[in-house]
């Protein structure tokens, strides 16, 4: 099984690295990594400093991305580029067609409960508690973790950007993955949670490195849709662990001290101690992830 993507020369001319990290594809993914234990090396520390895997009032976000297999593609529309308000208010935008297609295909695997049919009939009142539900996901789950998701990406970038300048696109594709081969004119992604054909028809895919994409890179199912390629970053597994202790100021007190206490005193020092941030994701990582 696997994913074939059909390039002419417009499409290689037109391939674009994206600029940003995409904060609703980021969304999406974690979603993905919340409800299973994969990767607890990378991400385990950041499931239990995030409180466990799904919060009570996300789990719908769950119906719509399961961890295995479809999920909606209107969850994640291309003008996120912009940034994470372009990309709640393309949410809110989609036509009515292309909610009700996604809705239909995640039927497909599973039934959907009762509260999907507003969102099939484009209701605003349910458009609006989705996009409350994705803004309190990224808030929870992805936001406080930006500066590291954007450090890594930007790394990422810039590798992508050097292999395509030195060897073209031949060179980036062979950099993005281990399950990606380039065979001109054809993009070869194996896979499990991908197969069939993506022809491109002039429409230069986004490469996007992902923080939160695992096991191997992603697109929409959707193939007229603008094509987005969505690929995993390499990671540094001790991103969310405790610095070092630090040796803290020697500042004595013995002043303030006599005699046998002066000399128990005279072995104490003054300094800052961790920091708070610091307290807080250690006691959040001793407490038990909860489970499924």
């Amino acid at each position: 099984m696997g994913l074939r993507i059909h390039f002419t020369y417009e499409d290689v001319a037109r391939v674009v690295l994206a600029e940003e990290p995409d904060p609703l594809w980021e969304g999406l993914l974690s979603l993905h990594l919340l409800q299973t234990r994969d990767a607890p090396l990378v991400y385990g520390r950041w499931r239990r400093a995030a409180g466990g895997f799904v919060a009570p009032e996300l789990l719908r976000l769950r119906r719509l991305a399961p961890p295995h297999g479809y999920s909606a593609d209107f969850l994640t529309p291309a003008a996120t580029s912009a940034g994470f308000e372009a990309g709640v208010e393309a949410l809110l935008a989609t036509p009515r067609g292309r909610i009700r297609a996604d809705l239909a295909e995640l039927a497909r695997a599973r039934p959907l409960p009762g509260w999907a049919r507003p969102l099939a009939d484009g209701d605003a009142r349910a458009m609006g508690g989705l996009a409350g539900l994705v803004r309190r996901h990224h808030e929870r789950f992805v936001a406080p973790y930006w500066p590291h998701i954007r450090s890594r990406f930007d790394e990422a970038r810039s590798v992508a950007a050097r292999a395509m300048t030195g060897s073209g696109f031949a060179g980036l594709a062979e950099g993005l993955h281990p399950s990606v081969r380039w065979t001109a004119p054809v993009l070869h992604i194996a896979g499990r949670h991908l197969e069939g054909d993506l022809y491109l028809r002039g429409r230069g895919p986004r490469i996007i490195p992902s923080f939160f994409c695992r096991p191997g890179p992603i697109v929409l199912k959707d193939g007229s849709l603008p094509p987005a390629l969505v690929h995993p970053i390499a990671h540094d597994p001790r991103w969310l662990s405790p610095p070092p202790p630090s040796t803290p100021p020697r500042t004595m007190r013995s002043r303030r001290c006599s005699g046998r206490r002066g000399r128990r005193c005279s072995r104490r020092w003054t300094g800052a101690g961790p920091p708070a941030s610091w307290r807080a994701g250690w006691a959040s990582a001793r407490r038990p992830s909860a489970t499924m």
